[in-house]
């Protein structure tokens, strides 16, 4: 395997090498002779297009699901960031801004994401923020946890941290990716995932003791859909736990719940409401 290309300048191979460094952590993964030929183009500092081009040649026909999760890679702009939450510090991987956009084999369109839509799991929302750091002071021992719209996972992460028995859901199909290679960043326990819509049936799922989410009621239809859905997985005597910034349609999904017998209040933290919902 052979490439002509023209000569890159010293401090752009640096730049280069640099960038593609911070994923490195998918390489670990592919077989020992193929990386070694990768890792020579990659440090070699040839421009993007060829190192891509070896990676299709060495890997696609031994490990095609790490091609593929480097291509997606190499086609957006990511951030690493620490988050401290009290005595807990997280180390998170996110799409740097709203702007990134990869979905090659159409994955996500065929669930009808769109590409506006598409980078919303990615970054870490205000919401999503207050959530997890209420999760620090509720008590968790002995409760099934499911978070729903999880989105890059910040709760999820905090109370796995804190040993709780988390469950994450979302509908985007990164998610879970973002979120294993998020755990693995912090040395913490696997995390149950799910990927499914709010409409499915799930029963695979089972019941929560304990149901958390921020953000979701930005849409018309999702009011109707969540609520239905926490109904049905939720345990006798669980609780909701929601963080929402004032979208439009929290009045709507509240009035949903009370309507089949569940006990609603508030609290407000900053910009952000807390909706606790518990039956009876």
């Amino acid at each position: 395997m052979s490439f002509v290309y023209g000569r890159t300048p010293s401090h752009r191979r640096l730049k280069l090498a640099q960038q593609l460094a911070k994923i490195d952590l998918y390489l670990l993964k592919v077989a020992d002779e193929s990386r070694s030929v990768m890792a020579h183009f990659w440090l070699s500092g040839f421009p993007r297009k060829f190192y891509f081009a070896c990676v299709q040649c060495c890997v696609l026909r031994r490990v095609p699901e790490i091609c593929c999760l480097k291509r997606r890679l190499l086609l957006l702009k990511l951030k690493h960031e620490t988050l401290n939450f009290g005595s807990i510090s997280l180390q998170l991987c996110t799409l740097s801004d709203r702007q990134q956009y990869s979905d090659e084999d159409g994955e996500a369109e065929k669930l009808g994401i769109s590409s506006a839509q598409w980078p919303l799991f990615g970054v870490v929302w205000e919401a999503g923020d207050v959530l997890a750091r209420h999760l620090l002071t509720v008590e968790i021992e002995g409760k099934r946890i499911l978070e729903v719209g999880c989105g890059i996972g910040v709760s999820s992460l905090i109370l796995n941290r804190r040993g709780a028995n988390i469950t994450a859901m979302d509908y985007h199909p990164e998610v879970g990716k973002y979120l294993e290679r998020n755990v693995e960043l912090n040395g913490d326990q696997p995390i149950r995932f799910v990927q499914g819509s709010w409409n499915d049936e799930l029963p695979e799922l089972g019941e929560f003791d304990l149901i958390i989410g921020s953000d979701l009621l930005y849409e018309e239809e999702h009011a109707e859909a969540l609520a239905k859905f926490v109904v049905r997985k939720l345990a006798r005597g669980g609780r909701i736990l929601f963080a929402d910034p004032g979208r439009g349609f929290r009045g709507r999904f509240a009035k949903k719940l009370e309507a089949t017998g569940f006990h609603y209040e508030a609290q407000k933290l900053g910009k952000v409401q807390i909706m606790s919902f518990k039956h009876g």
